[in-house]
């Protein structure tokens, strides 16, 4: 198990997830999906980067929520991938802020009932056409550290909207996958697993 863990974590920092919480914000419930963010999406590569690409892929859950898997393509002669997570994502706002909450399903607590509990990541977004803009909410930044109530966690995000110091460093930008990146994906084993992508 301690090694299945180790695992995936190792792959949340790959693919660019910080620091977890042990609770979301907003309520997935009264939440409404916004069309604008289905799609697979291409983590944007900085300047003097090549070699494996970063990919989002987000789909209608129901009308409040999304599905979202991210996995990163090592060679795309072979479709090799370096693993894939899953999440439930929903959108939410504070303070005139979006936000996307995702809901780790790889968590032990899904198969063990001794595991540690469901984790959330948290990240501002902004979402145009065919561009997305993300920033992580750093679950470790003091006015946030340990907070493990929803309302809570609200509350402290909100008091600190225009805190940098909760923030993560790093913004990410995300473009629409090409026809031909949309094709391989669909191609890989393990990755589609609610019906195939189209462009």
């Amino acid at each position: 198990m301690k090694r299945v863990l180790c695992a995936v974590l190792g792959l949340m920092l790959v693919l660019g997830l910080g620091a977890c919480f042990k609770t979301g914000i907003g309520d997935p419930e009264k939440s409404k999906v916004d069309a604008a963010l289905i799609g697979a999406w291409k983590v944007q590569a900085k300047e003097g980067e090549a070699g494996k690409d970063q990919f989002w892929l987000v789909r209608k859950f129901d009308e409040r929520a999304y599905f979202v898997q991210s996995f990163e393509v090592e060679h795309r002669e072979t479709g090799k991938t370096l693993g894939v997570l899953s999440f439930k994502g929903w959108l939410t706002t504070l303070e005139g802020q979006q936000f996307l909450v995702l809901e780790n399903l790889n968590d032990s607590v899904y198969y063990d009932p001794d595991g540690n509990g469901v984790d959330f990541f948290i990240s501002k977004i902004a979402i145009n056409k065919n561009e997305v803009v993300t920033q992580d909410v750093n679950a470790m930044a003091e006015p946030l550290k340990n907070i493990a109530e929803r309302g809570a966690l609200e509350k402290a995000i909100a008091a600190n909207i225009g805190n940098n110091a909760i923030y993560g460093q790093e913004k990410k930008q995300y473009v629409r996958a090409t026809k031909d990146e949309i094709a391989m994906i669909n191609k890989l084993k393990g990755a589609m697993t609610r019906g195939d992508l189209r462009p």
